[in-house]
């Protein structure tokens, strides 16, 4: 359904419609729908996943395989970041900051 559809079904403008879809109450109550949706259709869409990973062709296999594995919690996409912190540097700005500490009092 269009949104000028549903425009005409109110008997208003798309415009109209639009400026409602601006609210904040609005924007939420769609979010709340369409998570409501998701929900009911998600187990056929599962089903369908599963069905591809099961007897798909291999590429497709593989993607699915891998989708059901993330939505699963199973497989996590990682990224792995090497961090060296510059250890000598900060003990000798903590070496500095103790030393001048000492001379002022």
């Amino acid at each position: 359904m269009t949104w000028q559809e549903i425009a005409d079904a109110c008997g208003v403008s798309r415009q109209t419609i639009y400026d409602w879809r601006q609210e904040p109450e609005v924007r939420e109550a769609i979010r709340i729908l369409m998570d409501q949706h998701l929900k009911e259709e998600l187990p056929g869409i599962l089903g369908s996943v599963l069905e591809i990973a099961r007897r798909g062709k291999d590429g497709d296999r593989l993607r699915a395989a891998e989708l059901v594995t993330k939505l699963t919690g199973m497989l996590v996409d990682r990224q792995e970041v090497t961090h060296k912190p510059d250890v000598d540097g900060v003990l000798d700005r903590l070496l500095d900051d103790l030393a001048e500490e000492a001379t002022i009092e």
